[in-house]
């Protein structure tokens, strides 16, 4: 998948729009962070509940990982060439259903 068709499956969602600054491009939900485009364009950082956080980083497999910038962060970054459109959508609307909601820090 590219970064092109997540966004695209992204942007269907109603108030998802998408910010392009000089050196990142972020997708928000009525101006609440949903993901941003990392690793040279090769991955995204998705927001989602912890639940979902921990329970992706626990399947073996390459698609999913995390950085020491997210350690506390509720994201999990996956490599878009390892996702298929279902996960991806399942990803992205679970963003977009938790992007209303604070969803604490987790302890250093």
């Amino acid at each position: 998948m590219t970064y092109e068709e997540f966004a695209e499956l992204a942007l269907a969602l109603p108030g998802v729009t998408e910010h392009v600054k000089r050196t990142e491009i972020d997708l928000m939900r009525d101006g609440r962070h949903m993901a941003r485009l990392r690793e040279k364009g090769r991955a995204v950082a998705i927001r989602l509940p912890w639940d979902m956080v921990d329970d992706r980083l626990e399947k073996p497999g390459e698609t999913f990982f995390k950085t020491d910038h997210y350690a506390r962060y509720p994201y999990v970054l996956a490599w878009l060439e390892h996702l298929d459109v279902a996960l991806a959508k399942e990803l992205i609307e679970a963003s977009w259903e938790v992007a209303p909601h604070a969803i604490p820090l987790r302890p250093a």
